[in-house]
């Protein structure tokens, strides 16, 4: 099992990418911008890195 630390950071990152993932549903059939995609992912390595 990994440390609490470790899964702190997992279920942050899971939650966060499950936000986005809902953000990007919400727009339908529209195109998701570059810039939005470029926050999403220096979110979610950012999450990875502290790790």
């Amino acid at each position: 099992m990994w440390p609490t630390e470790y899964r702190e950071h997992a279920l942050k990152l899971i939650k966060y990418l499950v936000y986005i993932r809902g953000c990007i549903d919400r727009t339908g059939s529209q195109t998701v911008l570059l810039e939005v995609a470029k926050i999403i992912i220096q979110g979610a390595t950012s999450f990875v890195a502290k790790v």
